[in-house]
């Protein structure tokens, strides 16, 4: 008992994998990964014909980036668990980290031998370009209006002060102590940057057409919601539920419900003095920028075709 500490307030389930589960996991990702690396070295050593099996490339691409972020979470959990038992000896801990870094390096190894075909493929470029501008013309977002458009850094700065103050204010109801406001609502800030940065990135990913990025987004918030959550059962392990409802869930609720749209995406749902529209601020500028980088990008590319072009039949 005295060498899982406090590892025996989780749940069963939370508890960390065995240094055996572990290393099979990353025997399984590792023959996911070295199958994708032959594949990008034979099947996929031609560039695409048509945007359908371009595009069936990138959810390959996709596979070899979750293989890579399965590896780091399996070793983030090995060093997790150092000193539980014999899963935390240093050596089942160097062999995971090591298993892990050479399933990433392969997986990214994959993934880069399949991008670099297409790279040169002007009229593949071309359709994924013009598939790209339309479809951040589909999931176009309402323009942003007085305080959120004219002073952003005052808006956010406001929106997250408004924030941490409604989840410290109700974390302290909790507590049942108001002598430990200065600690509730400190705890309760740092929970709002965390929770609002994680959304926000995510919003800002989720319009993009890289599918790459986006899963990247999703995994990566997803892990550190997870590691938030581990945080609260850890710290508040009698009472945790009303401790994840005010931390966790309700800067999340208010940071996805800012970006909700009506009347064809051409309004937002709630006013901008609602609590958690910093999210949809920061979301709204940055896919406009990636819109505008967009058709940028497919103008330039229309320009390399026509040059190569005109210089072909010279040559």
């Amino acid at each position: 008992m005295a060498q899982t500490g406090h590892w025996d307030l989780l749940p069963s389930d939370l508890l960390p994998l065995g240094s055996g589960e572990i290393l099979g996991a990353l025997a399984a990702v590792a023959t996911g990964t070295i199958a994708l690396q032959v594949m990008a070295q034979t099947a996929y050593s031609r560039q695409s014909v048509t945007l359908e099996e371009f595009s069936h490339r990138q959810t390959v691409m996709l596979l070899a980036f979750m293989g890579s972020t399965v590896s780091f979470v399996l070793a983030a959990l090995s060093w997790l668990g150092m000193g539980v038992g014999s899963f935390g000896r240093l050596a089942n801990v160097l062999v995971v980290t090591t298993l892990a870094a050479i399933n990433c390096f392969i997986a990214a190894d994959a993934a880069s031998r399949i991008h670099r075909v297409d790279s040169t493929n002007l009229n593949i470029q071309i359709m994924a370009a013009r598939r790209e501008v339309a479809r951040f013309r589909r999931k176009r977002l309402p323009p942003l209006h007085g305080v959120e458009s004219h002073h952003g850094e005052f808006a956010t700065a406001v929106d997250f002060l408004a924030v941490s103050v409604v989840m410290g204010t109700i974390e302290t109801a909790i507590i049942g102590d108001w002598g430990f406001w200065p600690l509730s609502f400190g705890i309760a800030a740092l929970a709002a940057i965390v929770v609002l940065t994680v959304v926000t990135l995510t919003a800002v990913n989720w319009f993009k057409n890289d599918l790459a990025a986006r899963w990247q987004a999703v995994a990566s918030g997803s892990l550190v919601l997870i590691l938030t959550l581990l945080t609260i059962l850890e710290a508040a392990p009698e009472q945790p539920l009303p401790h994840i409802l005010v931390l966790l869930l309700l800067p999340a609720v208010l940071s996805a419900a800012s970006l909700k749209t009506v009347r064809s995406r051409t309004a937002w749902l709630l006013p901008a003095w609602v609590p958690g529209s910093l999210t949809r601020k920061h979301a709204a500028a940055r896919v406009e920028a990636a819109a505008a980088i967009a058709q940028i990008k497919l103008r330039e590319l229309k320009k390399q075709r026509q040059h190569l072009s005109d210089s072909g039949p010279a040559a």
